[in-house]
């Protein structure tokens, strides 16, 4: 369900601003499909001990994880005074308004699961504390569909610490079948370093002990990808890796096996000591949900892959191999019974998203201001 609020007496004639919550990343801009975030902002803020004012962005380089405030965990808001104060900082300092006379609306895209009294407290933010004129709230899987120009998909949101698959079908988000794994990015990033921290050629050509922001480089670079099937890259290449080079803080190495490996949790959660739903698991539970063939078969072709690690070379490929054994042909199969997935993609013609199709919530939300 999507949940419009807007004052009536103002019409604003400027495009309004898009925000999407996330828990690592806040992105904002100006409505407009031509247009991707301008502005992507760490989740996050501290406290300055001497003048108590708050600290965001750049300026939290140099602070202590210890005193960072992340005021979203797991999708869910902790805190919300923290996260009201990085919106009012982002919408102040970035895009110029000023409270008392805001004339900008702005639409919302926040997570499926949000509760009401999320929805309540958002609002009440929104309008009483940064005095929008005008407010669309807009769940992102929702947004994810039409951003790809379709009513019906699956979208499976890979966050910095979440997995979130939902199905939306006919524009109806199933909230029942929803499913969330608790492995995302920083799962990612954290079993990469654990691997870094095995390589002993790597370790001798870096020349110090790696941290988390050089194994979210690594992770987000054209170095990190995704086999089909890592046992057979194993078995073909015995003792052997591939090794590529890569530079970060002007030191320049090589990264061997954890490049490809890093991901590996995703499909088996045990590698990081827990015992969750697979991905593909995950996703062919939330289709089969649907008891009718014809609509787990619109399901099956209409696959939206989002989310920071979805950009990874190579990981809708493996996605299908790990999700084949779901959906092979029996002697009872009929014309309904999927042959195969199918992801999609953002149209072409929303040429500035070629390179990020990452960001098809954001283009969905864009087009839904519009």
């Amino acid at each position: 369900m999507n949940y419009v609020v807007i004052y009536p007496s103002i019409m604003p004639k400027d495009p309004c601003l898009i925000l999407s919550v996330g828990s690592f990343n806040t992105k904002v801009g100006i409505a407009d499909h031509l247009e991707a975030p301008t502005t992507v902002f760490n989740t996050c803020l501290a406290k300055e001990n001497q003048t108590q004012t708050f600290i965001f962005g750049q300026d939290l380089k140099n602070i202590p994880e210890s005193e960072k405030n992340w005021p979203i965990n797991q999708g869910i808001v902790q805190d919300w005074d923290s996260l009201c104060e990085i919106w009012k900082h982002i919408l102040v300092h970035k895009f110029n308004v000023i409270r008392m006379r805001n004339d900008k609306p702005i639409l919302v895209m926040i997570p499926s699961y949000w509760s009401k009294t999320d929805i309540e407290r958002l609002t009440q933010i929104m309008f009483e504390y940064l005095n929008v004129p005008g407010l669309y709230i807009a769940e992102q899987p929702l947004m994810a569909v039409y951003g790809i120009g379709a009513v019906t998909g699956v979208v499976i949101d890979i966050g910095h610490e979440t997995t979130d698959i939902t199905a939306v079908l006919d524009t109806t988000i199933n909230y029942y079948s929803r499913q969330t794994i608790l492995i995302g990015g920083r799962h990612v990033e954290e079993y990469l370093l654990e691997l870094l921290k095995k390589d002993e050629k790597f370790l001798k050509e870096y020349g110090k002990q790696p941290d988390i922001n050089l194994a979210r480089a690594i992770k987000e670079s054209s170095i990190c990808e995704v086999f089909p099937s890592l046992e057979i890259v194993k078995s073909r290449l015995g003792q052997n890796e591939i090794r590529k080079e890569f530079e970060y803080d002007n030191i320049k190495f090589s990264v061997g096996s954890a490049r490809y490996e890093c991901v590996e949790p995703l499909f088996d959660s045990s590698l990081i000591g827990k015992d969750y739903l697979t991905l593909a698991e995950a996703l062919t539970m939330t289709i089969t949900s649907y008891t009718e063939p014809e609509k787990r078969l619109s399901l099956w072709e209409s696959l939206i892959l989002t989310g920071g690690v979805s950009q990874l070379n190579g990981l809708q490929n493996r996605i299908e191999e790990e999700v084949k054994p779901f959906i092979a042909a029996s002697e009872t199969s009929h014309e309904t019974q999927p042959k195969e997935i199918r992801f999609q993609k953002i149209p072409e013609y929303f040429t500035v998203y070629k390179d990020i199709p990452s960001e098809v919530t954001f283009l969905g939300g864009s087009i839904v201001s519009k």
